[in-house]
């Protein structure tokens, strides 16, 4: 469960600043603790540190290298239950980082750790969750003439850490075999990316599936989680509205998307104007309690 986040920024006077903290239970967060997460990031390769912090755990992201390049050397801290993990968490920190989030006031990061982050956080652990047929891994990779990074991970049978890099080199030198099937993301960043699946088989419904959500993961990469939800669970979620003023007809609670989908007389526009709403911040996604689904 989410018990806090926080923000450390530069400041001429005092070297750093805690600039937010929003907590759910009483923490005591010291400057000298938060001094040497972001010491510690500034000599660290990756963007992501995990630090104990009795009885909790804080993973730490620094916004001022590795997928964060180009913004102001910050850290964002997520404190959770000691024993919880929490992952893909990257794509949907640089999008709020692209929309100005450590530039905000206390109202609008109170949103993104009270609202944003906690349904983000859900959706990840029911996609996490659901067992997707035929399909037991899903991985976004990432590097240039060697493997740099993960950026995204799904599935029940995972590669180790010291496996990806060998997938990443099959890719480069065109060996990759089964069960993996892969494509070549057209995305804006320096390094080549990947999404690779791990299957029983490939069929040409999968085939159909990923080759759509190849096209939406090309011009919308940082909402993967999002897309992959609206492809792959859309029996098992519903949408919520974000804002009390938005009116759509696409809110029942007690229907999934795919029963709300299945009464529209143009499915592939409904579906595009719900993924609208999604990254307008409109609307989000939450499940129906249902635990599996068949692509």
């Amino acid at each position: 469960m989410l018990k806090g986040v926080f923000i450390v920024v530069p400041d001429e006077k005092m070297g750093l600043k805690i600039k937010y903290f929003h907590y759910t239970e009483p923490i005591n967060l010291t400057y000298d603790f938060v001094s040497k997460i972001f010491e510690t990031h500034l000599h660290s390769k990756s963007s992501t540190i995990e630090s104990e912090f009795t009885p909790y755990k804080i993973i730490s992201y620094f916004t001022g290298g590795g997928i964060f390049k180009g913004h102001e050397k910050s850290v964002i801290g997520i404190i959770l239950n000691k024993d919880e993990q929490v992952d893909n968490l990257e794509l949907f920190l640089q999008r709020n980082l692209d929309y100005g989030l450590l530039e905000q006031d206390n109202q609008s990061l109170n949103e993104f750790s009270t609202i944003r982050l906690p349904y983000y956080l859900k959706l990840n652990q029911l996609l996490k969750q659901t067992k997707i047929e035929d399909i037991s891994e899903i991985l976004i990779i990432t590097g240039d003439k060697h493997y740099k990074s993960t950026l995204f991970r799904l599935g029940t049978t995972q590669n180790s850490e010291s496996e990806i890099p060998k997938l990443y080199d099959n890719i480069i030198n065109n060996k990759l075999l089964n069960p993996f099937i892969y494509y070549k993301l057209d995305i804006n960043i320096e390094n080549n990316v990947f999404l690779i699946l791990r299957t029983e088989k490939i069929s040409q419904k999968i085939t159909e599936i990923f080759s759509a959500i190849k096209i939406y993961l090309e011009n919308f990469f940082y909402y993967t989680l999002e897309i992959l939800a609206l492809f792959l669970l859309v029996p098992v979620i519903t949408l919520i509205p974000l804002k009390s003023n938005i009116e759509t007809g696409y809110f029942d609670e007690c229907k999934s998307l795919l029963e709300i989908l299945e009464q529209s007389q143009n499915y592939g526009d409904d579906f595009n104007n719900i993924f609208s709403l999604i990254i307008n911040d409109d609307i989000y996604l939450t499940d129906t309690q249902i635990n599996s689904v068949q692509t």
